[in-house]
């Protein structure tokens, strides 16, 4: 994998997977050599054309920059274009890198720049770059001098190899030496803990295991030794094949004391078996602690990634001992400052440090940019897996492959006669809407559902099974949406439930309930605010689900749409389907068994264009509110009070101005009006012109034929038609009456 910008002006960067497979769009023009001509070329806006870097940025779409601190650093390397300037025949190159290769780490392209020829090295998988440019630096060095680029080709370009940011011009005469190969992550990992190792410590020595010493012994010179291959073992010089003599070597855990100093006095496995041998073991043994392990500096905690894709936190004695357990040393070598285990900890530090580890559900686990800074996603949420393509293609296939879901989702909901479309499809476009992009792992924010219902009719089975099953988890969240509780624990949970919550005691905790409910959908950066750990922020992509019966007590749980816009929340009524539920765990075994066919039909199944939110695309779907439950939400509400204040007050109006048909003004004003108004004035002492502002806004958002007009002298006025009360200037006399 490369990453390509059209011309060396641009800042868009785009992958491109395969470069010697890409085609210009528009033939190069004939530079004749000329190579300011082709520079000026390369630096024109208007060229269309691509110059790939190995390196990617923290921000992949955008070119690495490395120009000032808060440029576009490289945060990863997935391979190498190497410069070689000097005239040489691509073709002979490419011959005698397949017949007689410097090493064993092969390109796998050589191709001509502008007068001369490039090389392509590839990483079996990208590596992480530490956060010091001299670190970087120093691996780099290191690379170079492992693949050895000199012996490759005629003039490597040095300088410019150490250039992070610069991008090399595709030209053309691709000749392929060894397509298939990879310098492995392995070796990679390797080269850059030796790189940080250099930079801040010296060098450490490890002690191979004589039992993997023993087998390469017997598979470079097989039958040489004799006996058991055991500290203190005597025997042969068995890699010289002149050596007859059983007793002029003894076996140390660090090479091979050589008793007449044929050649030298010590042989170590390197000087035995050669850089690769001891290389690899190396690789292997600090590899995988590298690569799955992670530091969080602020609250100074590893994490471990385990099998099952959890991540184990341990504090700094917790991880020294379980690396003790694995081998490594705390002990102080001779000469040495630090341990084994002090200094692979310091890599790790430095190498895979994080601000923090939070749970972000639906994004991949590991290592990921949030907020600028490097966090470790340790969520382990994810997604029922879909049942095979081929499968299910239609709604009516679940009744065969999904009878129990098919019955109950088809019989659940109670629609009004006059629905331009069913709940039952609404639900299935929301349902689709959360779970593909979760799938996906490109999780969107979505609406929140409010189900209304009789008691045992299978709200709780659509939530607690449905829902868990299919999306990865419920949490109740009655605590803090109607308890006010501060903690922010469901950050970790895909679906927050609240199910059968007390009432609440007043407007005031319902302005406030609604308003916590809004924000959950509204917002998806959320604070974490948890026992035991540093408060910080997360992306959260989950929906709310409110389930309550529809008795007056638990219907003051319904939201008020006056503070949650009518977008960010939906209601649907449901009434008793016609399925017979089992037990919770007969339920559960059954969904597990059905509701793999319906990820899959959510899959292939598209969204009617009728649910489309083409206004307001932030949410997707139109929101759903069933009417009777939209009425009852707009009664909850503080502005349903006014207007029935202003209704008593228009009709004493009327009476003194009988041939009015509107009143506009200020809300000052009309607060003033009204609260000089015979049996108004005790209810009035509640507002202020602030409030009453507020509240006839709401009513004109509502579209309840009140008009907010155009400011005038900096003043918002109000537009009142009493026709909306039922009043006109031909029933004033009736009015009267």
């Amino acid at each position: 994998m490369f990453y390509s910008i059209k011309n060396l002006t641009a800042g868009e960067a785009v992958a491109l997977e395969k470069p010697w497979d890409w085609q210009p769009a528009v033939p190069l023009p004939d530079f004749k050599g000329d190579k300011s001509e082709f520079q000026r070329w390369c630096y024109n806006a208007k060229t269309e054309h691509a110059f790939i870097s190995g390196f990617e940025g923290m921000s992949p779409a955008v070119r690495i920059s490395t120009n000032d601190a808060v440029g576009n650093h490289a945060v990863s390397l997935h391979g190498l274009v190497i410069d070689f300037d000097a005239a040489q025949n691509v073709a002979e190159r490419v011959q005698l890198a397949i017949t007689q290769p410097p090493n064993e780490y092969l390109p796998t392209h050589f191709y001509e720049s502008f007068r001369f020829m490039r090389g392509i090295w590839q990483f079996e998988k990208p590596i992480s770059l530490p956060p010091n440019p001299r670190a970087i630096r120093k691996f780099l060095s290191l690379v170079a001098k492992k693949v050895a680029f000199k012996k490759w080709g005629s003039g490597w370009e040095e300088e410019s190899y150490y250039q992070l940011s610069k991008y090399y011009s595709l030209y053309g005469n691709w000749q392929p030496v060894a397509p298939d190969y990879r310098i492995s992550s392995n070796m990679l990992y390797f080269w850059l803990f030796e790189a940080c190792k250099s930079y801040r410590l010296s060098d450490q020595q490890y002690r191979i295991p004589l039992e993997i010493v023993a087998r390469e012994v017997e598979k470079r010179w097989p039958n040489r030794w004799s006996g058991a291959f055991d500290e203190g073992a005597r025997g042969l010089r068995f890699w010289d094949d002149s050596s007859s003599d059983e007793t002029v070597c003894q076996v140390h855990l660090d090479g091979m004391i050589v008793y007449n100093g044929d050649p030298k006095p010590f042989m170590t496995w390197k000087d035995i078996f050669g850089n690769s041998f001891v290389e690899k073991f190396e690789a292997d043994r600090v590899a995988p602690i590298k690569e799955k392990t992670v530091y969080d500096s602020k609250a100074e905690t590893f994490y471990s990634r385990q099998e099952d894709d959890t991540w184990l936190a341990d504090g700094k004695g917790d991880f020294s001992q379980r690396l003790r357990t694995l081998g490594f040393s705390n002990r102080i070598a001779k000469g040495e400052t630090a341990s084994e285990i002090d200094k692979l900890e310091c890599d790790i530090k430095e190498l895979n440090r994080v601000a923090g580890a939070r749970p972000f559900i639906y994004l991949p686990q590991g290592v990921l940019m949030h907020n600028g800074e490097r966090v470790l996603n340790i969520s382990t949420v994810k997604t029922l897996d879909p049942a095979p393509a081929g499968e299910v293609f239609t709604f009516e296939d679940l009744k065969t492959k999904a009878p129990f879901f098919y019955t109950f989702i088809s019989t659940l909901f109670d629609d009004p006669t006059d629905s331009e479309i069913s709940q039952m499809t609404y639900f299935l476009g929301w349902l689709k809407h959360f779970y593909e992009n979760a799938f996906l792992q490109r999780p969107q924010v979505g609406q929140a559902l409010v189900i209304v219902g009789g008691e045992a009719v299978g709200k709780s089975f659509l939530c607690d099974v449905i829902l868990e099953i299919l999306m990865g988890g419920t949490f109740d969240a009655r605590r803090y949406l109607v308890q006010g509780e501060s903690w922010t624990d469901f950050v970790s949970y895909p679906v927050l439930k609240v199910d059968d919550a007390t009432a609440l005691a007043d407007y005031k905790a319902l302005t406030r309930y609604s308003t916590l409910l809004k924000s959950l959908v509204a917002n998806t950066l959320q604070t974490t605010n948890t026992k035991y750990a540093k408060v910080g922020s997360v992306l959260w992509h989950g929906r709310v689900i409110v389930n309550m019966n529809d008795d007056p007590q638990s219907m003051q749980l319904l939201p008020s749409l006056e503070v949650s816009s009518t977008s960010k929340i939906s209601f649907l009524k449901v009434k008793r389907s016609d399925v017979t539920f089992g037990r919770r765990e007969d339920n559960v075994k059954l969904m597990k068994k059905e509701l793999p066919y319906v990820a899959r039909f959510l899959i292939e199944w598209k969204i009617p264009l009728l649910l489309r939110n083409l206004e307001d695309t932030r949410y997707f779907l139109k929101p759903y509110h069933h009417p009777a439950l939209l009425a009852e939400s707009m009664q909850s509400g503080s502005s349903q009070s006014l207007l029935e204040l202003m209704h008593g007050w228009v009709k004493v109006w009327m009476l003194s101005y009988p041939d009015a048909t509107e009143w506009v003004g200020k809300s000052s004003e009309l607060l003033t009006l009204m609260g000089l108004t015979d049996g108004l004035a005790p209810l009035m002492r509640h507002y202020d012109t602030r409030k009453l502002g507020r509240e006839l806004s709401v009513l004109a958002s509502r579209k309840a034929g009140i008009e907010k007009l155009a400011p005038l002298n900096g003043f918002v006025r109000y537009k009142i038609p009493f026709n909306i009360f039922g009043y006109s200037s031909d029933k004033v006399e009736a009015i009267g009456e």
